[in-house]
């Protein structure tokens, strides 16, 4: 009886572990090759396996095992993920974070999340790993689910012919109109005033945001004083007295820009008089 218990016991177990398994949200490489040439380009893929569960968030690390593969070019462009509270970046030590949300919860297989270039430096046989993995899922609590990630192994010799496997992108559209969301919490800034924003870009993906706060309008916004922010961003005009431009900027230069007029009426109504006046000026200049 003892033995037969101990069979059911390893057995459940495995069932458990197996099951916990299946469920797992998995990320991985995608590469159109692993042999390399010295020199030699490619394209890898990060893609998501929701593991049949909802999932609402995800974060992670990509580590290289060598310093003979340079990583460049990131693009974020038809992700799933639709709002980065980490875009993917390249850290000094060469490695990729990134953290972001799906609002609605995502449950697929392949799910791209997005790409980057590496570049073969020298002969080795390097290596792309994933670290720091997390995911939640979409059932209001935001639950931590299991998640577990899969490793490529390359090789690098000098005799490999080299292949073009990266299209140049010809990206002349600026990314989607969105809006600016102004809030306040007493879990960020203190209970400051803050701003959301975020936008898609479908060819090069966003590159940066940038934000101007200023009490007048600004007429020519290519040549306003931008300055780098991400989302949420703390106002500094927190009288609300401000125009707030963000702009969003895609990996071929091209941007969209989002105004948030100021919430103070009686200011509002300043500006509209100034500007009523400065064009009946111009009439009259123009009359004469």
């Amino acid at each position: 009886m003892k033995y037969k218990s101990s069979k059911y016991v390893l057995f459940f177990g495995l069932v458990v572990v197996l099951a916990s398994s299946v469920n797992a949200a998995t990320f991985s490489f995608d590469t159109p090759i692993q042999d390399l040439g010295l020199g030699q380009r490619i394209e890898v893929k990060v893609l998501l396996d929701s593991g049949g569960e909802a999932l609402n968030a995800v974060e992670g690390l990509i580590n290289l095992s060598s310093s003979i593969l340079a990583i460049d070019t990131i693009n974020d462009a038809n992700s799933i993920i639709s709002f980065w509270s980490e875009r993917p970046k390249i850290n000094e030590k060469g490695t990729i974070s990134f953290a972001g949300i799906i609002p609605g919860g995502w449950n697929e297989s392949n799910g791209f999340l997005f790409s980057f270039v590496i570049t073969a430096l020298d002969e080795g046989s390097p290596s792309l790993t994933f670290n720091n993995l997390m995911a939640l899922l979409n059932d209001g609590m935001g639950t931590r689910t299991s998640a577990r990630g899969g490793t490529i192994n390359l090789q690098i010799n000098r005799g490999t012919p080299l292949v073009n496997y990266i299209n140049p992108v010809n990206d002349k559209t600026s990314p989607e109109a969105f809006d600016i969301e102004l809030s306040t919490s007493t879990s960020l800034f203190s209970g400051d005033y803050f701003i959301a924003f975020s936008t898609l870009d479908k060819n090069s993906g966003i590159d940066k945001y940038e934000v101007v706060e200023t009490p007048w309008r600004i007429w020519n916004q290519g040549r306003a004083d931008w300055t780098p922010v991400e989302s949420p961003y703390r106002l500094n005009d927190q009288s609300l007295k401000s125009y707030v431009y963000v702009r969003a900027i895609d990996r071929a230069g091209n941007w969209q820009i989002a105004v948030l007029p100021p919430e103070k009426s009686l200011f509002r109504f300043l500006n509209v008089i100034i500007v009523l006046a400065l064009l009946v000026s111009i009439v009259l200049i123009v009359g004469y």
